[in-house]
């Protein structure tokens, strides 16, 4: 019996033992986070520069996440804003509180970028996730009040 190429393909894959490095959509694995809105296809970033943009520090951090319950962004005065960044922020624009969500939070990274008058909050780390999604803050110095934000996570492996 001689099986069609395509079936043949399929038997060998399964045999060799392929795996998918992608993952199921989140809905797939968990409820949908309402923190999480990746930002639309095709928009044409401006990076922040790292200076203007900290993750809350750590003692603050449930402070933060508690205070953007029902809001993905706060605006704040120059002392808050020091006060959760753990450092103050270059002057020049306003300060803002905005969400942020990662998987492996340990070995990555935030970067923050404006398009179109919104800002899109990136956490990215190096290797497979692990663990749930942890939401978190970032205090970044923008130019004026996002009109959106996009929060969304990703990994290199």
């Amino acid at each position: 019996m001689r099986l069609p190429a395509t079936a043949a393909v399929v038997v060998s894959l399964v045999a060799i033992g392929c795996e998918d490095s992608r993952p199921p959509p989140e809905s797939w694995v968990r409820p949908a986070d309402p923190w999480l809105a990746p930002s639309p296809d095709g928009a044409a970033h401006n990076w922040l520069d790292r200076d203007r943009f900290a993750p809350v520090v750590g003692p603050l951090r449930a402070e933060a996440v508690a205070a953007l319950a029902n809001a993905s962004v706060l605006r704040l005065t120059a002392v808050e804003a020091a006060r959760f960044a753990g450092r103050e922020l270059p002057v020049g624009g306003e300060f803002f509180l905005l969400r942020g969500a990662a998987m492996g939070e340990t070995h990555g990274s935030y970067s923050v970028s404006t398009f179109d008058g919104s800002v899109n909050v990136m956490h990215t780390c190096l290797g497979r996730p692990s663990g749930p999604v942890t939401h978190n803050a970032v205090v970044a110095a923008l130019s004026e009040m996002p009109k959106a934000v996009y929060v969304n996570y990703g990994w290199c492996k």
